[in-house]
């Protein structure tokens, strides 16, 4: 992915995950060995067509002298949810989204981290529910009680309706 003029190179406005990181990097202050990274990327995540795919933020905790990933939050724009979505119109639909996910929440759970993943439209219309939402699951990961799993949220149930839902029927999942 590249960036340019604030977009991510899916196409989605990421005025949403800097509103997110910004609130996690906020709720982590007093906590030196917790680090928060926004578009995080690793070797071992890589995409359909062989290129790096990139977290949109990541909490690291420092154990003995490695930072090691406990927490991934991924903000969902449309395409996240619906194959033939466009941010641009016809197309310019992103085909690989849901694989890409998936690979990120493989990857993610495999290292016995969670995913949050929250609709893009609950964080820009409904602040005090996301925010409650996001500042209770980083209290249990602080506490190492955070449960290897995908967990998301949408104020319209778009995890448990859309196309992203008949993609995910196999997968646990915390909606």
């Amino acid at each position: 992915f590249h960036l340019v003029q604030d977009r991510v190179g899916c196409g989605c406005n990421n005025a949403s995950e800097h509103k997110v990181y910004k609130f996690v990097r906020k709720l982590l202050r007093g906590h030196p060995e917790l680090r928060v990274e926004f578009q995080w990327s690793t070797p071992k995540v890589v995409g359909v067509g062989g290129g790096k795919l990139r977290f949109d933020i990541v909490v690291l905790r420092c154990w003995e002298g490695e930072w090691i990933p406990r927490l991934f939050l991924e903000p969902d724009g449309g395409h996240h949810f619906f194959k033939d979505f466009s941010y641009n119109g016809p197309g310019h639909s992103t085909p690989n989204a849901f694989k890409h996910d998936r690979r990120k929440e493989r990857y993610a759970t495999k290292r016995g981290a969670g995913m949050l993943r929250i609709d893009c439209r609950t964080i820009e219309y409904c602040n005090k529910l996301w925010k409650s939402w996001v500042r209770k699951r980083v209290r249990r990961m602080i506490r190492d009680r955070m449960p290897a799993q995908v967990h998301c949220l949408s104020h319209r149930n778009k995890y448990q309706e859309s196309d992203y839902a008949k993609s995910r029927r196999k997968h646990s999942i915390d909606v």
